[in-house]
């Protein structure tokens, strides 16, 4: 249980092996939401206690805690609270080697909810983020929980240039020539490392001016185990050290409850190179199956052959087995199998024919012909072990017995023990066997599905291998008609290719010419057009000059705005009559601008609103409609008839002086009515 805490002990304090887990729970916000999230972290020790806690930290602040603490286990109750699921990759490779991010809940699909879990193993969860934190890490610290596996065992190092080398002379040439060497001297050091720490790797190289342009190892080890080996590194020689992802994640119990069910028996082949090859047998020489991949990794191909069954023989066709071959050997500790001389075309082929399977490709073949070559090597082995079984009545017990005894075991041994087993056994775990035997039929008719699946897929794979090679046969017609007509047009003579230059540029002459045509005419109609409107100005401003006309202040809408634009073209000042072609926009308030200018008059073209036209006539200004006075237009400019206009004002300002003289004489009236009444009401008093 948590038996103490130092709220002022600090990350940096944390140094040593008594670290086992960090706990973290999600307190706020989420990697999927807008709100980046915020987490609650506590570290505790093996003795499950508390050394250090804290709330709210942000996804920075916990990764720099994480490289600075360097748990063992990172114990979370669900992977996406850590990340979203484009950043699982990221987020895992900024995890120091030796931290593994455990989930407790269990494998998706198959999870429980936190509380329930922690119910199970007597541990109490009080409210809060920081309580659930806890409570993962304690479950973990009870070997509860699953290792998330993103990465195969098997990381790339790529020892390559930093920069390109660009075109250049003398000078260029002798510093590609330096890094090349560079390249060259580095990943030989970096290859004595490996071998100094025993690690097993596959190099490539491409050579280039006595050195190397790029060196890729393969090395068959997790990245954590490069820790102190080989280091990153940027500059002229560029290292990058690249773990190799799995295909999908894995989850992996931190401790086996039960022991998993032994698998059927097999032989295996391998071709290894760059596109590998597998082949699975059983003990019979019964083929179940094939496959081929350029990007199988080691990882993929040893989880890929703990699918089908467990490997007794793992074969080569050579004398020497590659180290790929020796590490699948080794890691399902089978006896590993390679003929004495190399296996020529013509064996394969051979050994092949007497199988009904198909093979897409020469690196099956070789696969297949490894596994079927070392089975033929112990075929009278395996026939004299079945002789005797069967005289025993011990038929059930074949495929045992064979792998037993193809892993080194005397056959009489191997009888005995099984006796003794079978003796000492009660009778509901024989059923229970039985029952193992029959669920293992079931998964060998469902493995055949697959297969048969698996084989489907390898025909469309097929059809579009053949569509490919359509296309790229087309590809490399045209590429070679591109090469004649490549050829052709330097067959041109220089005449030919000055003519059709001069063509050239006769045709962007013409085509110039056409151009400045078009924009001459294009000039000379808005020429006449200017014409026109300056020939109209000038009718008007002699109009204007000879007394017969007044010039007009014309507003397109009746607006604050409109009127302060045209104030600022043209002026409006005193004694300006406006022409408003629009009056519908205005009010009181855009009455008052014009109003208070001291304009002469308003011609309308169209309905005014009342308020505005208040406005206007309480403040002694005429409006008048447009179809009272003669007005022309030209633009935006405007001109009305003086004597139409000057009349027309003298007539609105007398109407506007009669309804005034009215307007009084009735307030006159009702003054006079009201005070008459009061007089009366005072006598009567």
């Amino acid at each position: 249980m948590c038996v103490g805490y130092d709220s002022n002990l600090q990350p940096q304090h944390l140094g040593g092996g008594n670290i086992e887990v960090m706990g973290v729970d999600i307190s706020k916000g989420s990697p999927q939401s807008k709100e980046p999230p915020r987490y609650s972290v506590v570290v505790l020790n093996s003795e499950e206690e508390v050394l250090f806690k804290e709330e709210f930290l942000n996804k920075y602040r916990l990764l720099r805690l994480i490289s600075e603490i360097r748990p063992k286990y990172l114990a979370v109750d669900n992977i996406y609270e850590l990340f979203d699921s484009k950043g699982l990759i990221s987020f895992y490779s900024r995890l120091p080697p030796e931290t593994s991010l455990v989930q407790v809940t269990g494998r998706p699909g198959e999870s429980k909810p936190l509380r329930v879990l922690a119910g199970e193993h007597g541990i109490e969860v009080g409210n809060g983020s920081m309580e659930e934190a806890i409570a993962c890490a304690r479950l973990v610290l009870r070997g509860v929980g699953y290792k998330v596996l993103v990465f195969e065992e098997e990381t790339r190092v790529v020892v390559s240039r930093g920069r390109s080398l660009g075109r250049g002379g003398f000078s260029q040439d002798r510093y590609r020539r330096r890094i090349h060497s560079l390249i060259r001297e580095v990943s030989r050091r970096i290859e004595d490392r490996f071998r100094e720490r025993g690690l097993e790797y596959d190099v490539v190289a491409k050579s280039a001016d006595g050195g190397y342009s790029r060196v890729e190892f393969t090395v068959y080890a997790g990245r954590e185990k490069l820790e102190g080996v080989v280091r990153r590194r940027k500059g002229d020689i560029q290292i990058s050290i690249i773990p190799v992802e799995r295909e999908k994640l894995d989850f992996v119990p931190l401790s086996e409850e039960r022991t998993s069910p032994q698998k059927k028996p097999i032989i295996v082949g391998i071709d290894p190179g760059t596109t590998k090859a597998v082949a699975f047998l059983d003990l019979r020489g019964n083929p179940l199956g094939v496959e081929s991949s350029k990007s199988f990794s080691l990882g993929e191909m040893i989880r890929r052959i703990g699918e089908v069954g467990t490997p007794v023989l793992v074969a080569c066709d050579v004398p020497n087995p590659p180290k790929l071959v020796e590490k699948i050997s080794s890691s399902f500790n089978s006896v590993l199998f390679s003929p004495s001389i190399p296996l020529s075309v013509e064996e394969k082929n051979r050994i092949v024919k007497e199988v009904e399977i198909d093979l897409d490709n020469d690196h099956e073949r070789d696969a297949l012909a490894s596994a079927l070559y070392a089975l033929s090597r112990y075929k009278s082995k395996l026939e004299n072990i079945y002789s005797r079984l069967k005289d025993l009545g011990m038929e059930e017990f074949e495929e045992e017995v064979k792998a037993r005894v193809l892993k080194g075991e005397k056959l009489s041994d191997v009888i005995s023990s099984i006796r003794e087993r079978e003796k000492s056994k009660p009778r509901e775990e024989k059923m229970e066997e039985r029952r193992e035997e029959v669920i293992s039929e079931k998964a060998l008719k469902l493995l055949e599905r697959k297969n048969k699946r698996i084989k489907e897929l390898e025909e469309t794979i097929k059809r579009l291998k053949s569509e490919r090679d359509e296309y790229l046969d087309e590809v490399i017609e045209l590429r070679e008609k591109i090469k004649r007509l490549e050829n052709k047009l330097r067959e041109i003579t220089e005449e030919e290719f000055k003519e059709l230059k001069r063509d050239e540029a006769i045709s962007l002459r013409n085509r110039i010419i056409s151009k400045l045509r078009e924009e001459l005419e294009e000039e000379r109609r808005r020429n006449m057009e200017l014409m026109k409107k300056i020939n109209e100005m000038r009718r008007m401003r002699l109009l204007e000059v000879r007394g017969e006309a007044i010039p007009l202040k014309v507003l397109e809408r009746f607006t604050k705005e409109c009127i302060a634009e045209v104030d600022s073209l043209y002026g409006i000042k005193r004694g300006d009559v406006v022409l408003i072609l629009d009056p519908s926009g205005g009010g009181s308030q855009t009455a008052l601008e014009l109003l208070n200018r001291k304009i002469r008059a308003v011609i309308c073209h169209g309905n005014m609103s009342h308020q505005a036209k208040e406005v206007f006539e309480g403040g002694g200004l005429p409006v008048i409609e447009k179809d009272e006075v003669s007005v022309k237009r030209i633009g935006d400019f405007a001109i009305a008839n003086k004597t139409e206009l000057e009349e027309k004002i003298r007539e609105k300002l007398s109407d506007l002086s009669l309804r005034r003289a009215r307007e009084k004489m009735e307030w006159l009236e009702r003054e006079l009515s009201e005070y008459r009444k009061e007089r009366k009401m005072e006598i009567k008093k």
